[in-house]
């Protein structure tokens, strides 16, 4: 195995194409505190190392598992999340909407967040759009956007839906 492209202080290579001594946890150690303190940035996407395409990605979400906690522990941060919005920008609206599933936490569904300041200093002209999600959780974000009287972008409201429901 060898990093494709790594920018920052360290470079790992190998000579082989197959060093099977790169294994998970190698990778890990090597290059787990440069990427948690900014010294590291992973280039070229999310291979990181390239064996094959499906183990440079497991490599690589073992080191940001590690770093930001799996997306179970970011979903489940959420509520803190939109209350910190609602405490810190009076007159936003947020709406949170889950499934409740028993013994277990609740299932996400969609989220809305509109922050009141981006409303209020927006010129009345909105422009709307929206993306689909891949990875491990799909959906699509909806995003409205105005702008300001310097012509900057603001986001007034985006929201995070299932992209096979209309009801959204």
């Amino acid at each position: 195995m060898i990093v494709n492209r790594v920018c920052g202080l360290r470079k790992i290579k190998s000579r082989r194409h197959n060093n099977k001594s790169a294994d998970r946890v190698w990778v890990t150690e090597m290059l787990e505190e440069d990427i948690r303190n900014k010294k590291v940035h992973l280039c070229g996407g999310r291979n990181l190392i390239q064996k094959s395409r499906e183990k440079g990605k497991k490599k690589y979400g073992r080191i940001i598992l590690i770093i930001e906690g799996s997306e179970r522990e970011q979903y489940a941060e959420l509520r803190d999340y939109l209350n910190q919005i609602l405490l810190s920008n009076s007159g936003s609206t947020v709406h949170l909407d889950t499934t409740p599933m028993p013994n277990l936490l609740p299932l996400f569904k969609r989220v809305y967040i509109s922050f009141e300041a981006c409303k209020k200093g927006c010129r009345p002209f909105i422009g709307l759009d929206g993306t689909f999600l891949k990875g491990l959780y799909e959906g699509q974000l909806l995003t409205a956007i105005g702008q300001d009287a310097n012509n900057q972008i603001f986001p007034i409201a985006y929201a995070v839906v299932d992209s096979k429901i209309r009801d959204n």
